[in-house]
């Protein structure tokens, strides 16, 4: 990633961007990158529009992470059920 454009972000948006890149781990976030690149036609592969991919993830991962959290304040365990 261009230094410059990490420069450009906020810290929210950092953290989003942070979050996005666990997305690497993640098949679907290649092949959504993948896509992205195809449609649009860029000669280089990663473009500031290609980040956007990254945010999708980030947020997907985001709002994850906060519905755990709420989930685990309320006293809902979202990994055991006990039956």
């Amino acid at each position: 990633m261009e230094n410059i454009y990490w420069k450009k972000l906020s810290f929210f948006k950092k953290i989003i961007l942070c979050f996005g890149w666990v997305g690497v781990l993640n098949l679907i976030f290649w092949i959504a990158l993948l896509i992205y690149h195809l449609t649009t036609k860029e000669k280089k592969f990663w473009t500031p529009g290609s980040y956007r991919v990254v945010y999708v993830f980030g947020w997907i991962y985001f709002i994850t992470l906060i519905l755990f959290l709420i989930l685990i304040l309320l006293g809902i365990n979202p990994f055991f059920h006990n039956t």
